[in-house]
């Protein structure tokens, strides 16, 4: 899988990656077990959900949509290392190798670290939560906390595969990747259509809070 380094100003950036055929077959195709069992379950009941026009319906697609915005950002790209692991880093050509590579390096540390707190904060709040399937309707707080829980431990998985294979990462600078997005408003589309992106902007645009998204990091390069 290849990972770009983005930057959002001249201190801030983000990796961001691009679903290849591995990882968007392995993010598709059915999953065996526990997972495979919850996200069918999960991916049914939205479903449904997504048909409901009663007021239970609506009231619960208004929750999941706020529950949705405790999933960080990039959780969806760790899981995709479990199948895919990185093996290409390719940065602004103005940032030093070192200083990539010690930023990838920090950033998944960082990340395994919130997975890890995170884990183990729903993995406390799932047994609680299923007492209320005993309650009539949807159980959404069981089945959030359950895949919660599942979705860190992949995430963790992934960040796991990154690491092992942190000093082999590949780096290739590009100057494509030079310009801040804040300095051009067609920054967007012209690296969607320059470096084939196609999730670029719907990333930013469901994550980007001001100008900064989850896992943005100070680059250390001076403003």
């Amino acid at each position: 899988m290849k990972i770009y380094l983005i930057r959002l100003n001249r201190e801030r950036a983000f990796f961001y990656a691009e679903p290849g055929p591995a990882t968007g077959a392995a993010e598709q195709g059915p999953k065996p077990g526990l997972t495979g069992w919850l996200e069918r379950r999960w991916t049914g009941w939205r479903n449904r959900l997504s048909q409901a026009e009663n007021q239970v319906g609506r009231g619960v697609r208004a929750l999941e949509h706020a529950l949705e915005r405790f999933v960080a950002a990039d959780e969806a790209m760790f899981r995709g290392f479990e199948h895919d692991p990185p093996e290409q880093l390719i940065y602004p050509s103005q940032l030093a190798p070192a200083l990539v590579h010690r930023l990838w390096a920090s950033y998944l540390a960082r990340e395994r670290r919130r997975n890890i707190f995170w884990l183990v904060v729903n993995g406390l709040l799932l047994p609680p939560a299923l007492v209320l399937t005993i309650l009539p309707g949807p159980n959404v707080f069981g089945f959030w906390f359950a895949f919660r829980v599942m979705g860190h431990a992949r995430a963790l998985i992934g960040i796991r595969q990154a690491r092992h294979g942190c000093d082999q990462i590949r780096l290739e600078p590009s100057v494509e990747l030079d310009p801040p997005l804040d300095q051009n408003p067609e920054a967007v589309p012209w690296l969607t259509d320059r470096l084939g992106f196609t999730g670029l902007a719907v990333y930013l645009q469901r994550h980007g809070r001001e100008g900064i998204i989850p896992g943005a990091l100070a680059t250390g390069e001076p403003a």
